[in-house]
């Protein structure tokens, strides 16, 4: 027979797992600033690129793999998980 955590029976250890829910919560906000941020950055190299070089395909690769992601309009609650 399994042996039942201390949590389950007395809570000891709720205020824990709780913590640590916290913390991952704000580690994937911080997560998404960073992919966010780097997609803006993507696009203004796409803007560059192609005004440098317009017969450049590099532009709509990078434009289509963030299409393809779902990073094409910020948005917090973007589709993540459909991948």
């Amino acid at each position: 027979m399994s042996e039942v955590p201390d949590w389950m029976i007395d809570q000891s250890n709720e205020i824990l797992e709780c913590q640590s829910c916290e913390n991952a919560a704000k580690d994937y906000e911080e997560l998404e600033k960073v992919v966010d941020d780097l997609a803006q950055m993507v696009k203004q190299l796409v803007r560059s690129l192609r005004k440098a070089t317009p017969d450049n395909a590099l532009p709509d690769k990078a434009l289509d793999y963030l299409k393809r992601k779902g990073l094409t309009k910020i948005n917090l609650s973007r589709k993540a998980d459909a991948d």
